[in-house]
């Protein structure tokens, strides 16, 4: 009875070994699967940051363009805002730098046609250059011009200004 109850106690023991066993396979598949979803996600992640960063220095290069340019807006309105004050106000800004011609028209009465451009000196001068702020050329002259044909100084931008 003792031979055969130690053969049951080793073929149980040995039908639990092989359970377990069974077991452990299974849980270590699992587990590297999980292992592997896991790095996967990590990548991901990084991926998903490196991308995150890169959309947010964008962002950011973005909204100082923005900024510079909202700057420049307000800026040239204030200029121009000086410039209608000035030209309300009778003073007159560009008199150093544009002629007025008057024409004649008889029986005394002398009337102001325009400022006349310094480089063709026919058209009217409607081109404010910038940063010089000289009003001094046509619309087709400063096209050509790469500087302030008065002053001399580096054209960086110019604004067509509606003068009546």
């Amino acid at each position: 009875m003792v031979a055969m109850d130690e053969r049951l106690r080793l073929l149980l023991q040995e039908q639990r070994n092989q359970q377990v066993s069974a077991m452990v396979k299974k849980l270590e598949s699992k587990a590297s699967f999980l292992e592997e979803e896991i790095t996967k996600a990590k990548n991901r992640t990084m991926e998903l940051q490196i991308l995150t960063n890169k959309l947010e220095m964008e962002n950011q290069t973005w909204q100082r363009v923005a900024q510079e340019n909202e700057a420049m807006v307000v800026s040239l309105n204030n200029m121009l805002q000086q410039l209608q004050q000035q030209l309300d106000n009778g003073v007159d800004d560009a008199g150093s730098c544009c002629e007025e011609r008057e024409e004649n028209r008889g029986f005394g009465v002398v009337e102001r046609t325009m400022m006349v451009c310094k480089c063709c000196d026919s058209r009217n001068s409607c081109v404010l250059f910038l940063p010089c702020r000289h009003l001094c050329t046509c619309k087709d002259c400063a096209a050509f011009l790469d500087c302030c044909p008065v002053c001399r100084t580096v054209k960086k931008a110019s604004i067509e200004a509606l003068v009546s």
